[in-house]
């Protein structure tokens, strides 16, 4: 800040009172009123100064006002520079700010900032991070016409804002470093295991591979990630699954890259938003271990995925093998969806009557009978199912075992509203839906074949929604694992252990999540699972 200077002639006028051709008392009297002159001269150049500082604060309090907006507007899209220019540009001309054209953003040329953050080409007053997930924006020095202190010679003060706005995740709903085969649906296998898993659906691996995908850890500030994209990966693999990737993808065939593939882990920044990846071979059980329960903690200092419990008041844990876990089941996330365009078999009554998880109150006697064998996991598993199948406008006929087929009732056809759109939490930053905040919730890329061979490079058609489900811990044989967890259905375990051979999870319809929430874009969509916020 530039506030001038000012000079007061007092030496002469001081010289001349108190000459010795005076009396005493007559040259004190002198001495006093030049001094109380000056005293009176000294108060008002303050109180002017301290007027026109007041008019400056107010315009910097403006500025800041107007440049805080500019950056939060501008991180809706932080990959398009001309967007983003765009948009400081239109913020800041539509403010009370004066003075700060298009051409004026580029007038930060000599500005030293932050290593982590590089000028735009043309726009040196707007800087990214190098993941794009952070924006700082500098207003060009302003001048403020003084109104009063022009008076002692100061024409003007100076003074500039700045403002750095970034992207975070809202919730959990991350991406995870798994993989969907292209006709996988329903209730599936996440992350397979060896042959002496005791379920059908995750026993073996296919062609070599068990799940898993191998995306690069990019380095991200927010998330405390360091960079790390050599190698196999089975190593990132833990840290991806608890914390979800840090950087962004994109689907082939559509913006940025279109139909050109651009590999994750090869790429690792130098190229963004990949859209292909490379699969990894190994079964990995202790590796899992870590990345589902028994891991931590992470680079964000919080532990393992199904160990990030939340703070929704209703929430519940467990305890699993000595772990605490998220035992939020599916069906809780189900919100008030009377009179709507859903089947009668997603309604939460199907699962839970008077606090009793799996009781048979609404549910039609044949298929109560048809249950009634089932140990209570796998019967809420195969009522998810039911709704699932229902929900596609098909039959359920619990993999050809009842006879005839249950017709869905309740819609016609494909039903068009959402299931799980409980929304009870009161949000602090960003609102977003119940099933947002659980672990089991997140996103997965869907490739373009159903059996990769080996460790292959597969493109990225879809990220579809998740929810994970059961969870096989420790040392399994073929009659039984040390640890099968599903949540919501009660469990408890005196042993420990690390290891997870496989794990299940449901692929939702994208119409069973609100406002989009299941779409290919929602991973990342501000407002809906990111929010940006002023940092500093």
């Amino acid at each position: 800040m530039d506030i001038g200077y000012l000079a007061v002639p007092l030496a002469r006028p001081l010289a001349e009172a108190v000459s010795l051709g005076e009396p005493p008392a007559e040259r004190e009297r002198g001495a006093a009123m030049i001094i109380v002159s000056v005293t009176a001269i000294m108060s008002l150049f303050f109180v002017a100064l301290g007027v026109d500082v007041a008019l400056l604060y107010n315009q910097r309090r403006q500025t800041q006002s107007a440049v805080d907006l500019a950056a939060l507007g501008a991180a809706q899209d932080l990959y398009d520079d001309a967007a983003v220019i765009a948009a400081v540009s239109d913020i800041l001309a539509s403010s009370e700010v004066v003075g700060v054209t298009p051409a004026d953003l580029d007038r930060c040329t000599t500005e030293t900032i932050d290593a982590n953050y590089t000028k735009l080409p043309n726009a040196s007053c707007i800087s990214l991070n190098p993941l794009r997930t952070r924006i700082r924006i500098r207003v060009p020095d302003q001048s403020s016409a003084t109104a009063f202190a022009q008076v002692f010679g100061v024409s003007e003060l100076r003074y500039t804002a700045a403002s750095v706005a970034g992207v975070e995740a809202a919730g959990q709903s991350n991406v995870l470093p798994f993989w969907i085969s292209l006709s996988a649906n329903g209730y599936s296998c996440l992350k397979s295991g060896a042959d002496n898993v005791p379920d059908p659906l995750c026993s073996g691996s296919t062609v070599g591979n068990f799940g898993y995908a191998n995306f690069g850890i990019w380095g991200d500030e927010v998330m405390g990630t360091t960079t790390d994209c050599t190698g196999s990966g089975s190593n990132r693999m833990p840290q991806n699954t608890a914390m979800g990737l840090d950087h962004k993808l994109s689907i082939l065939n559509q913006e940025p890259h279109f139909g050109t593939a651009v590999t994750d882990h090869l790429s690792c920044g130098s190229i963004l938003e990949p859209n292909s990846m490379d699969t990894l071979t190994g079964n990995m059980n202790n590796t899992a271990g870590e990345a589902f329960y028994s891991g931590g903690p992470f680079a964000d200092g919080q532990g393992s995925r199904l160990a990030r419990v939340n703070d929704l008041s209703w929430s519940n844990n467990t305890t699993v093998a000595g772990y605490t876990l998220d035992d939020n089941p599916l069906w809780e996330f189900i919100g008030n969806i009377g009179g709507t365009d859903v089947p009668n078999s997603c309604q939460k009554n199907q699962f839970t009557s008077l606090g009793v998880v799996g009781a048979d109150t609404h549910l039609p006697n044949r298929v109560a009978i048809h249950l009634s064998s089932e140990s209570l996991d796998d019967k809420m598993i195969k009522l998810i199912e039911r709704c699932i199948t229902h929900y596609e406008g098909n039959q359920w006929n619990d993999h050809g075992l009842l006879h005839p087929p249950e017709n869905p009732t309740g819609c016609t056809g494909s039903c068009d509203d959402p299931v799980f759109n409980r929304n009870d939490a009161d949000d602090p930053e960003a609102d977003i839906y119940d099933i947002q905040y659980s672990p089991r919730f997140g996103y997965v890329p869907r490739i373009h074949i159903d059996n990769p061979g080996g460790s292959t490079t597969v493109n990225i058609i879809d990220l579809e929604p998740i929810f994970i489900q059961r969870l096989y811990g420790g040392n399994c044989n073929n009659s039984g694992c040390q640890v099968e967890f599903d949540p919501g259905v009660g469990y408890s375990t005196g042993g420990n252990a690390s290891k997870a051979p496989a794990v299940t999870s449901f692929i939702l319809p994208n119409g069973m999540l609100p406002d989009g929430l299941g779409e290919a874009d929602a991973a990342y969509k501000i407002g809906l699972t990111q929010f940006v916020s002023v940092i500093e």
